[in-house]
């Protein structure tokens, strides 16, 4: 392996820490407050009907958890990081939904410690986060480079 390929890999293994990293993070803040998470955050956001209210509020964290993992693990990089290209990408469009609406609420990202209201930086920050998704997935692993 060339100097540049062995760089471009640990690249890509700091940013599967980082991304999974953030990922579980969240995750496990919204399972931990779940019923802030759901009372406080997702109902005051709109951005599902009430019938679907408990079991978003429950299932978006988990699959957070579980995109964080795989993420970390390597074992489908290219699964996890198009995972959570998704997740940033739904995040982004929950954000802007609320910001176009004038919805006056929270972003409960990463818990009640770090809730902030929601703001065009949310959306900035997501964004970012999509396209190191995104490089996650199109740059090639490893595996890939030993097989060619």
């Amino acid at each position: 392996m060339t100097r540049s390929r062995g760089l471009l890999h640990l690249c890509c293994f700091i940013m599967r820490l980082w991304v999974g990293g953030l990922l579980i993070y969240s995750g496990v803040e919204k399972l931990r407050v779940y019923l802030w998470w759901r009372d406080d955050i997702l109902s005051k956001m709109e951005l599902v009907p009430d019938s679907l209210l408990t079991l978003s509020a429950a299932s978006l964290p988990g699959i957070e958890v579980a995109t964080g993992i795989v993420l970390i693990s390597g074992v489908w990089k290219r699964a996890g990081g198009t995972m959570a290209l998704i997740l940033f990408g739904i995040f982004a469009l929950s954000l802007i939904s609320v910001l176009v609406r004038g919805i006056d609420a929270n972003c409960g990202c990463f818990g009640p410690t770090s809730s902030y209201p929601v703001a065009w930086a949310g959306v900035l920050r997501n964004g970012f986060f999509m396209v190191l998704c995104y490089l996650l997935i199109v740059l090639p692993t490893e595996r890939q480079e030993k097989t060619h």
